[in-house]
């Protein structure tokens, strides 16, 4: 590794500790105006299963593998790997997103996802022929393929905050029961992933997917260590 290597991931590092705590900071902040609000009477509590999920005894080393290693990776490439443009990258984040949003659906009628199997197997089929369908007409189609590649590079802004939006909004299904007096706060609600998606979405273009993965790990190691400790 020569000296510049060495200097670009110091670079890289200090982005990542300083995105960590602006993370952290505006979205403690977030969270302390929401649990005012609340305390206040103007929003109804909130029904967070994932926090009583970690919070369990039975397993707990396993969730929490699975929120703070598998989850960030899984959704760094489904809603950070398009904002550079590649027919790959595009088509990938494409069929992640359709199965995140297919599985926040299916959330809603319990009786389909019963069979841990076939949700599974469904889920990957429906992904693989949303990556297949999706990288044929950019790859292969090169009239799709030119004016995909121009809309992304006309509308840089739009794609960005699509990102931050999305990946907000694949968290508004985590609290059950959400009634209209609490729907009208959901910028409030989901604060905190639209804030971290911004910071992610901000290092995977300024300096690759690896490292929004690895801030994503230190955001959510970050939030869940009290349930992993206590």
């Amino acid at each position: 590794m020569n000296l510049s290597q060495v200097n670009n991931f110091l670079t890289s590092c200090l982005k990542v500790f300083k995105y960590f705590l602006f993370s952290v900071f505006l979205s403690v902040c977030c969270i302390v105006i929401l649990d005012l609000l609340i305390k206040s009477g103007f929003i109804e509590h909130l029904n967070d299963p994932i926090m009583d999920i970690l919070s369990q005894e039975s397993g707990k080393q396993s969730i929490f593998f699975y929120f703070v290693v598998i989850g960030p990776m899984v959704e760094e490439f489904a809603f950070r790997f398009y904002l550079i443009y590649k027919p790959k990258y595009v088509s990938i984040s494409f069929a992640l997103i359709v199965a995140y949003f297919s599985l926040s659906i299916i959330s809603y009628f319990p009786s389909l996802i019963e069979n841990k199997f076939i949700l599974v197997a469904s889920l990957t089929g429906l992904s693989l022929i949303s990556f297949y369908v999706a990288f044929y007409l950019i790859r292969n189609d090169e009239v799709n393929k030119q004016s995909v590649r121009k809309f992304w590079e006309q509308h840089p802004i739009g794609i960005f905050y699509s990102s931050i939006i999305l990946f907000g909004l694949i968290h508004l299904p985590n609290y059950e029961g959400l009634t209209f007096g609490q729907i009208i706060y959901t910028p409030l609600i989901i604060g905190p992933q639209m804030i971290c998606g911004y910071f992610l979405a901000k290092l995977r273009i300024e300096q690759g997917i690896i490292w929004s993965i690895l801030l994503h790990i230190l955001i959510n190691g970050f939030s869940s260590m009290k349930y992993l400790i206590y």
